[in-house]
């Protein structure tokens, strides 16, 4: 038994050893990767799961605005076509419209009131979105996930690590 625990505990010290010879970042990556093979996904930070936009290089500002376009006849679906087509399918949704273009959001939601949705538009609702997610989790409709959010010792680490994480974005 005693030999048993001096194995683990060299190996543990072999592990952590190789640990801390890597760059903060490459230290993120392993964790982030490891939450995905131990189906843990759904504990990880919006910020850092494979779905998130800086994951998908969304964009952080508008290409062009809705209100400054220069076709004024143009349809709100034509545009976010026109302006949105290499993010469209790719994790690109309603929600990331909202933040980006508000006007352009505003006037699909009352544009689509009397038009179908264009098939070529492929722009999920945050349900939409939410209901994927759960679908790829194997979770179904009504069954309940823990999430152990009222944890505060969890709700520190994830403090930290997200802390962690931004600053090795930096380097």
């Amino acid at each position: 038994m005693k030999q048993n625990n001096e194995e683990k505990e060299t190996i543990n010290r072999s592990i952590i050893n190789s640990f801390d010879q890597l760059m903060p970042s490459e230290k993120t990556d392993f964790f982030v990767d490891l939450g995905y093979q131990l189906q843990l996904e759904h504990l990880l930070h919006p910020d850092v799961r494979k779905d998130s936009r800086s994951n998908l290089g969304l964009p952080e500002q508008a290409p062009e605005l809705y209100r400054d376009r220069k076709d004024r006849a143009e349809k709100p679906a034509d545009f976010i076509l026109r302006v949105y087509k290499d993010w469209l399918g790719k994790g690109f949704a309603r929600p990331h419209l909202m933040s980006l273009d508000r006007p352009l959001y505003d006037a699909l939601h009352n544009w689509l009131r009397k038009n179908p949705m264009p098939d070529a538009l492929i722009l999920p609702t945050k349900k939409e979105m939410i209901d994927a997610e759960l679908s790829e989790a194997g979770i179904e409709y009504g069954a309940q996930l823990a999430f152990p959010s009222d944890s505060t010792i969890l709700q520190k680490r994830r403090r930290l690590y997200n802390a962690a994480r931004n600053r090795a974005k930096k380097e």
